[in-house]
């Protein structure tokens, strides 16, 4: 184990972080090469990064085509009025059609809310299009989860998806490949639990 640790760090010291070693390493490069099939499985493993005007662009299109039975969980510990109108209309027609939607968010009562009134206007409002919104007493994560039959995608990054956001200094990463999107699904979910559980305690 040692050795292999010490031959870890040389990786890194010679490529930077290991999530680039494939795009810096002609060994690794020559590898896939003469294996195809791997590589479109390393692509779907590799995030996307996209930026805010994309990400809403997409979220919007996802929304609007999400069959019936799809399931979109956004996790957005602030909400922004202006984010909130854009996607009401697509949000209501989804919801009329069997798409669930739910919305994590924090509670009004949150001391970091500063706009309280407002922060609880704008639950009400995703309630009466037929969101579900949990409000949580403590979150910070940033993420939008579809599950979608085949069509699943995760996204997580710095950008709260139903708030401002700060032009180019804020930024998604997009998952697409199954096994990741319901392994940071899970992630979430727990982690819900359990920082409500922590507060309780």
């Amino acid at each position: 184990m040692p050795r292999l640790l010490d031959r870890i760090r040389k990786l890194r010291l010679k490529y930077g972080p290991l999530v680039r070693l494939a795009e810096r390493s002609s060994l690794f490069l020559n590898f896939i090469e003469k294996r195809p099939v791997i590589k479109p499985i390393l692509e779907r493993l590799k995030p996307q990064p996209l930026l805010p005007e994309d990400f809403v662009d997409e979220l919007q299109r996802l929304i609007v085509n999400a069959r019936p039975e799809a399931k979109i969980l956004i996790y957005s510990p602030y909400l922004y009025d202006e984010a909130v109108e854009r996607y009401l209309g697509v949000m209501e027609t989804a919801t009329k059609r069997g798409v669930r939607i739910i919305v994590y968010t924090l509670t009004s009562e949150h001391r970091s809310i500063r706009w309280r009134d407002g922060h609880r206007a704008l639950i009400e409002k995703l309630r009466k299009v037929g969101v579900e919104v949990r409000e949580r007493m403590n979150m910070h994560e940033k993420a939008v989860i579809v599950l979608d039959g085949e069509n699943m995608v995760a996204y997580f990054g710095s950008l709260n998806p139903l708030s401002k956001y700060r032009g180019k200094a804020d930024y998604m990463l997009k998952f697409t490949h199954p096994e990741v999107v319901n392994a940071l699904y899970l992630f979430l979910e727990t982690l819900a639990v359990e920082s409500e559980r922590e507060i309780e305690e």
